[in-house]
């Protein structure tokens, strides 16, 4: 890999030395991977791609470290730019393999299995863009459920609890009363009818 020199500033902005790209990473990137990695969580339209995004990601930072100014912004401000354009353009790329290929495994919705330590904002995200994630096949099964089956359905896959959902589906009036278990009975419907109109491929049975 060829190295690449990047003039810094010191905090004085008096004079100027030259640092490898190597040196660069070390520098400003390595003390803030947690930060980039909880970018990549926040961008990523699936938890299962998380973390090849943030290896893209970081390889993408790596290439253009070398283009960072720390006169223009501070170094959280461009890797966040860098870290979240690259995440959306893998997204880009795997739509079309998710919309053809990701099927849940609607046997275990309900378990903790499904539950995902995210941000609330990428929780609106997964309600927003779940298109992008499931085939036609799929998508025209979720149109079939009953709405309140569906909200509830998606606002699991998305990473809310049974208790948040709980109290998400009472405040828009989507339930009379706080009750967990009747979030879970609406889960378990959701669940076998989902099982009863696509199979184990994600293909549309003839029902």
């Amino acid at each position: 890999m060829k190295t690449k020199l990047n003039r810094d500033v010191n905090p004085q902005g008096t004079s100027v030395s030259l640092f490898t790209q190597r040196e660069l990473f070390e520098r400003y990137v390595i003390p803030h991977k947690d930060f980039i990695f909880r970018v990549c969580i926040k961008y990523s339209y699936s938890r299962y791609y998380i973390d090849d995004n943030y290896n893209e990601a970081l390889y993408k930072i790596y290439r253009t470290i070398h283009a960072y100014n720390p006169e223009i912004c501070h170094i959280k401000t461009w890797l966040y730019m860098v870290a979240s354009r690259q995440v959306i353009n893998q997204n880009h790329k795997h739509s079309k393999y998710l919309r053809k290929h990701y099927v849940p495994n609607w046997e275990h919705i309900g378990d903790n299995s499904w539950y995902y330590d995210v941000e609330g904002s990428h929780k609106a995200d997964y309600l927003t863009n779940y298109q992008l994630l499931f085939s036609d096949d799929i998508l025209w099964a979720l149109e079939q459920l009953p709405s309140v089956w569906r909200e509830t359905l998606l606002l699991h896959l998305a990473g809310y609890t049974n208790r948040e959902i709980t109290r998400i589906s009472y405040n828009v009036g989507n339930l009379g009363y706080l009750s967990e278990e009747a979030i879970r009975s609406r889960l378990f419907r959701a669940r076998k009818q989902m099982r009863r109109l696509i199979d184990e491929n994600g293909k549309r049975r003839r029902v």
